[in-house]
């Protein structure tokens, strides 16, 4: 601030960058007297979680092994993981408590669902993201051949039946 009244106080809404050598200097108008901070202090980012993945649209197998992944800035150092398979209506704890390592490898157990979130909690207090968007849990693909199946003796030049059933495919198949 150029000019102020003297009133002994000033209140700053703290703005960045982030630095960990910060001083403040106030002094008279006309630059004498001044004083300046006797030690450095520090201004650091605002605490934040942000879910990575998944973070919607995502389709998971269960069984797979799935990294679930996050960003996060000025935590406690110790994270929450929860999983929603409702839309957010309640919550399950994966991990109740973990180093905020941005990533908790997961294999995908339990029921599925088409309306699944990720939770990450800061476990000292109310700072948390959830998944932007619903991802779903899902049995694994399964492809079974039915006929041909064995045993058959088909002959050269005639038509014959290719049959088989599928679970969570992608819907397009490649014979051979």
């Amino acid at each position: 601030v150029e000019s102020m009244p003297d009133s002994g106080k000033y209140n700053w809404a703290v703005s960045g960058p982030a630095g960990a050598n910060c001083l403040v200097r106030v002094s008279d108008v006309d630059g004498d007297p001044v004083d300046t901070s006797d030690a450095v202090f520090s201004v650091v980012e605002e605490p934040a979680i942000v879910v990575t993945s998944p973070n919607g649209g995502e389709v998971w197998n269960l069984g797979t092994s799935k990294n679930i992944t996050w960003t996060s800035v000025n935590t406690s150092g110790d994270v929450k993981v929860e999983l929603s398979r409702d839309g957010g209506t309640s919550y399950e704890t994966l991990v109740e408590t973990m180093p905020d390592s941005g990533s908790y490898a997961w294999t995908v157990a339990g029921e599925a669902s088409a309306n699944c979130l990720i939770k990450i909690s800061d476990v000292a207090g109310n700072l948390n993201d959830i998944s932007d968007a619903i991802f779903a849990i899902q049995e694994q693909p399964v492809l079974t051949v039915t006929a041909p199946n064995g045993g058959e003796t088909w002959q050269i030049g005639s038509e014959q039946q290719i049959t088989w059933t599928s679970t969570n495919t992608s819907g397009q198949v490649k014979i051979e």
